[in-house]
């Protein structure tokens, strides 16, 4: 990913937004299932709001989309890449086995960018410099990332795990469990995407294995 930021992997910049926009427009896939464990109304409410704001989000690659030429519903018919596959199965997975697994695993997800200034962010500025879209394509992308901020999404963990009360250690040790194969399947998923330097895709199991993305 670092590679990416510094304009090594210019030609993959369609193939990069167009696994995050299926990242995002996976949303309601991932997040559904955790309401259909038992919870307070107040907690409840927490994850109803996260399926709300995120249903939507998707939109926001319209822009760039458009500048770059790519057709979301030709997208939408193609076939996703395995990374991306994985990684939406994964938090399906954690969401539908444990709300406390998932709400650990939205503290590494929903993590907010160290700065909401767009001339001061990393990724958009690598955009518009390397990647060659307009502030116009970026802004929606940035947007969505402090948006985790703002909405509360990045608080939104630490505020379903502590409205539990004191977790057990198994409990912990699912909330553990959950956070470690996020982790290894974001991994994984960038690898996918933007490959190796010889320009294949990163071998490799999506599961048990270390896949370091620097």
């Amino acid at each position: 990913f670092d590679r990416f930021l510094s304009g090594q992997l210019t030609g993959r910049i369609r193939r990069w937004l167009i696994e995050n926009y299926r990242y995002t427009r996976s949303a309601t896939y991932h997040i559904s299932p955790v309401l259909d464990h038992v919870h307070t109304e107040f907690q409840r409410g927490v994850w109803q709001r996260l399926l709300a704001d995120e249903s939507w989000h998707w939109k926001i690659y319209r822009p760039a989309f458009s500048e770059l030429g790519i057709e979301m519903s030709e997208v939408d018919q193609s076939r996703i890449d395995p990374g991306t596959k994985h990684f939406v199965d994964t938090l399906r997975g954690i969401s539908a086995h444990s709300s406390i697994g998932y709400a650990a695993a939205m503290m590494f997800i929903e993590e907010p960018p160290l700065t909401d200034a767009m001339k001061d962010d990393q990724l958009g500025v690598a955009l518009m410099r390397h990647h060659g879209l307009s502030y116009k394509a970026v802004r929606p992308l940035c947007w969505h990332a402090t948006e985790n901020r703002t909405a509360g999404h990045s608080a939104l963990g630490p505020i379903v795990l502590s409205h539990r009360g004191a977790l057990s250690d198994q409990e912990l040790g699912t909330a553990l469990e959950a956070v470690t194969k996020t982790i290894d399947a974001v991994s994984y998923w960038q690898h996918s995407i933007l490959g190796t330097p010889d320009g294949e895709v990163a071998a490799g199991r999506a599961t048990g294995c270390e896949m370091k993305t620097k």
